[in-house]
């Protein structure tokens, strides 16, 4: 076990969400069976209606770009051949390649924008007791950002889930409402 007193492994111990222990500085892995299914559930309903707006919006597409807006909550596509569309974004977390931690939006200090479906998810949390959720920090691998991303957007009724580089180290999750073409 590690500390965070001490450098951080490469990655979790093991595969699993690995939640803050709250009586001294280390993790453990959380195994709550309710979540773990939960999780399955949600997974499979939001992975398919992301897969259904990428194909439907050229997500996927080369040439395309992306921007979006901390300010006004609203992220704009534009395809290679210039169509635009946009969508409302809320802010699940951050995920650190090299530590593989990942910190709740819900969890930073101020007054974020766009953190109201994460302040739902661990409001869920707490009414079910589930650790993962009420946890300000978690050690996870890739695959588990993306799966408490899209438990958020299953949980407020988010159709999308989108990941994007902050810098080289920090990867931000979305959770997106469904996108409207500008043009």
């Amino acid at each position: 076990m590690w500390s965070l007193k001490t450098k951080p492994p490469a990655k979790p111990p093991a595969d699993g969400f690995w939640v803050q222990r709250k009586q001294c500085d280390g993790y453990r892995r959380d195994n709550n069976p309710a979540f773990m299914d939960l999780v399955e559930t949600a997974c499979s309903a939001v992975n398919r209606t992301t897969r259904q707006i990428y194909t439907e919006f050229r997500i996927s597409e080369p040439g395309g770009s992306y921007h979006y807006d901390g300010d006004t909550g609203l992220m704009t596509f534009t395809l290679a051949d210039q169509r635009r569309y946009h969508a409302e974004f809320q802010r699940v977390g951050t995920w650190v390649r090299a530590t593989h931690s990942f910190m709740w939006t819900w969890a930073k200090s101020g007054d974020l924008a766009q953190s109201e479906a994460s302040r739902k998810a661990r409001a869920h949390g707490v009414d079910h007791d589930m650790a993962v959720l009420t946890s300000p920090m978690l050690l996870v691998n890739e695959s588990d950002s993306w799966h408490i991303c899209s438990l958020v957007a299953y949980l407020s009724e988010l159709p999308m889930i989108y990941r994007a580089p902050v810098n080289e180290r920090t990867t931000a999750y979305l959770a997106l409402e469904y996108p409207v073409w500008e043009n």
